[in-house]
């Protein structure tokens, strides 16, 4: 039995990391330009291609690929800042 509560309590404190760590990440979207948050949850929430969000916002894949790696930089020091 103490067995079974302790996995429980375990179970819940990653969930309750893993809930703190997503409003976190959402956060620092939040922080960025408009078209870096298209760009950043397209890619990673809605799994599209950089050829498909380039079509959406008329830029060329390359345009997407650039704008993409700027956008994570930004995260990666927004999420060491905070």
């Amino acid at each position: 039995i103490f067995s079974i509560f302790m996995a429980v309590k375990l179970e819940d404190e990653i969930q309750q990391k893993t809930n703190v760590q997503r409003e976190s990440v959402e956060s620092a979207i939040n922080k960025l330009h408009d078209v870096e948050q298209l760009i950043i949850r397209a890619r990673f929430y809605e799994e599209k291609t950089l050829e498909e969000i380039g079509k959406c916002l008329g830029i060329s894949k390359e345009g997407v690929r650039k704008k993409e790696k700027k956008a994570i930089e930004k995260l990666k020091f927004i999420l060491r800042k905070d």
